[in-house]
């Protein structure tokens, strides 16, 4: 494997790893420590075996028990070293199993069967409870039993023991052995936290960043992690920064929210530097500028971050503080895609359905929009949808499309929302309902939607759900008009040519028809021969008029060529 190979392993591994995956937080460390697709630090090492043994990755436990053994990333401790390669062969791991086995002639006690557990755990011990637990919860030596597992977890963790502490809570946030309660995964992991595990910490950034299990008040939440940034943590100055950033809990304030971030990021938070690369992109609390928003996005991305890798994708596809480089935006938004971000899947299914940089391919473009909507990405939703109701990449499926915006209308997607009305009016893969129709159409024009402004205008103006009501045609197509859309500007033209809502204003008419057409709209071009045909015919008819009841003698005399006009 070359070192490019290597490089993308540590960056795909990333994202994952800092969201809790225990395997990835695993790879990460033999990364780390070989130093291969990043600089060699045991410490980086030892930290990542960390998080994944306290998720009972027993690679990790193993690995973290060797370096226990030689002090090295971690002080030299040969009873902590022990304790954790104990847990690997209780978890299965062989290489962990024969380790002890080269003990026994010392004689240390290396036995990990489930009878010599359950002996010393009936008499109290809390590292055999613990034991026991985790083969119950594996179906190591026992049969598998997760009522058993959190059983013999609380015994462990009413005495104290911070890694049965970290079990209870993956067994409460995943319903397995106790009811499935994420106010209960978030105590027990926050009470493993405030006894040092690394992982347990973890947990609770990210439940909260998810908004899962979060019984305290917002207030209450930041008072917690203010007392901890104060102590230089490098996550909790970062959350405390986003809950200024949001005004969450707090009264927003983007210098103090700066101020965090920046301590944060100092400590080379990933997240930190992702979150001021915003700030610069978006001039959110600070002069809007492109060049430090890409600095600090490059920062984080070096890191393997894949928020950072998607907005550095978005930055080299526009062209802003970077010369524009499809090509690079595709590669970073491929980064962050497998990392499982939703929001490069979606940048990366934009690519391929408009063929910048690789070849337009409908199908890949499905394929990486499905990814993200299943995470609930609502454009990815939209999107999704959008092809299942046109047939493109995927099989024509009104229902699925249905499904699909419906998902990213409840989200409050506006282009859903339209959509979905669509859907309804028509009775595309649902009953036809006008009244339906009207409701979704109204909440899309209600946020500015010029697509959903138009159709609701045509609505009234046939009278389908509702009365009609020229007045409301002509406030639609207006509202639509106003932001320069075309369909929105052919129908204020036609309103003031035929007088719907408004005086009738031929002028008007033309000069908006005239707007449209510059845009390319056919219907406006037609519109506007159409007007030219209309005043050839009136003025024959008043030609007419005039030479039937003046006299044609007088008439000629009066107007010249009119004996031409009439000919026409």
């Amino acid at each position: 494997m070359d070192d490019i190979d290597v490089y993308e392993m540590a960056t795909r591994n990333r994202k994952a790893a800092d969201r809790g995956d225990a395997d990835a937080q695993y790879i990460l460390g033999v990364l780390y420590f070989a130093g291969k697709g990043v600089p060699e630090d045991y410490f980086e090492a030892a930290k990542w075996f960390k998080l994944s043994a306290d998720q009972g990755n027993s690679d990790a436990q193993y690995s973290l028990g060797l370096m226990y053994e030689s002090g090295r990333g971690v002080p030299k401790d040969d009873v902590e070293a022990v304790k954790l390669i104990r847990m690997a062969a209780g978890n299965g791991n062989e290489k962990a199993q024969k380790y002890l086995e080269s003990l026994d002639q010392g004689g240390k006690e290396t036995r990990f069967d489930a009878e010599w557990y359950m002996k010393v755990a009936n008499e109290g011990n809390a590292d055999a409870q613990f034991g026991l637990a985790m083969l119950y919860e594996l179906g190591k030596g026992v049969p598998q039993n997760n009522d058993e597992a959190a059983k013999w977890y609380q015994k462990a963790a009413d005495q104290g023991d911070v890694d049965a502490q970290f079990r209870l809570g993956h067994l409460y946030e995943n319903g397995k052995g106790v009811s499935q309660n994420d106010i209960e995964a978030v105590k027990r992991y926050q009470k493993a936290a405030d006894q040092g595990n690394a992982g347990a910490r973890y947990k609770v950034i990210w439940m909260y960043l998810d908004g899962k299990g979060i019984s305290e008040s917002d207030t209450e939440i930041a008072d917690h992690y203010r007392k901890a940034a104060d102590q230089g943590d490098d996550w909790a100055q970062c959350i405390l920064g986003t809950m200024y950033d949001s005004g969450r809990g707090v009264l927003r304030d983007y210098t103090e929210a700066l101020r965090l971030y920046t301590l944060s990021a100092n400590q080379r938070n990933a997240y930190a530097q992702c979150s001021i690369g915003g700030m610069y992109e978006c001039g959110r609390g600070v002069q809007q500028n492109d060049d430090e928003a890409v600095k600090w996005y490059k920062l984080s991305v070096d890191q393997g971050n894949s928020d950072a890798q998607c907005n550095l994708g978005l930055m080299y596809r526009r062209g802003r503080g970077v010369q524009q480089n499809h090509d690079e935006a595709v590669r970073l938004y491929k980064l962050s895609a497998d990392q499982g971000n939703d929001y490069g899947q979606a940048n990366l299914g934009d690519m391929y359905f408009e063929g910048l940089s690789v070849q337009q391919n409908y199908d890949e473009a499905a394929k990486w929009y499905i990814m993200s909507a299943m995470q609930g990405n609502d454009r990815a939703q939209y999107n999704i949808g959008w092809m299942y109701a046109n047939g493109k990449g995927v099989h024509k499926n009104d229902a699925e499309a249905v499904k699909w915006y419906q998902k990213a209308a409840d989200k409050g997607y506006t282009s859903a929302q339209y959509g979905l009305g669509r859907m309804y009016r028509d009775g595309s893969g649902v009953p036809q309902d006008d009244v339906k129709a009207i409701e979704l159409f109204r909440m899309a024009a209600d946020k500015g939607n010029p697509n959903a402004q138009c159709s609701l205008a045509r609505m009234y103006k046939l009278a389908r759900g509702v009365p009609v009501s020229n007045a409301e045609t002509f406030k639609w197509y207006k509202k639509a008009a106003d932001q320069g859309d075309v369909n929105g500007l052919c129908g204020l033209g036609a309103c003031y040519y035929n007088g719907w809502g408004i005086g009738k204003n031929r002028s008007k008419a033309v000069n908006i028809f005239k707007e449209a057409a510059e845009k390319g709209s056919t219907y406006a071009e037609n519109a506007l021969k159409q007007i030219g045909q209309d005043d050839i015919e009136t003025s024959k008819r008043y030609a007419k008029f005039a030479w039937d009841t003046i006299g044609s003698d007088i008439v000629d005399a009066v107007i010249p060529g009119i004996k031409h006009l009439l000919k026409k």
